[in-house]
């Protein structure tokens, strides 16, 4: 069995992520669903095409947060799927402690559940 090189623990479950290319306050934040989330990232899918090392500010509602996460991340990798919707990988950027402690938190729950 090969063995596991993330450093993060991951979970699926789907959760609305809203974003916009970094440093565009102006812009509206778009909406997608995160598929995939670990204290170093996420996996999210949505309608827009894009480039990678492209910088994003993000928010995530994790449940029992009072407010969403704003986080920064870099596109890593995209990929068009045949359903025409764009998956996403995205590397958080200047994660907090506080942060990281929370989604970890979130990520083994979710693994419990399963």
């Amino acid at each position: 069995m090969p063995r596991e090189r993330r450093r993060f623990q991951r979970a699926g479950e789907a959760l609305e992520v809203r974003y916009r290319e970094a440093g565009t306050l102006g812009e509206p934040w778009r909406v997608g669903t995160a598929i995939s989330l670990s204290a170093g990232g996420l996996r999210f899918r949505s309608e827009g095409a894009f480039a990678a090392d492209t910088l994003l500010s993000l928010q995530l509602r994790l449940p029992g947060a009072a407010e969403p996460a704003a986080l920064s991340g870099r596109i890593v990798w995209h990929q068009l799927q045949a359903s025409g919707v764009t998956e996403v990988g995205v590397e958080f950027l200047d994660v907090t402690e506080t942060q990281r402690a929370l989604i970890d938190q979130l990520v083994a729950f979710l693994n419990k559940r399963v």
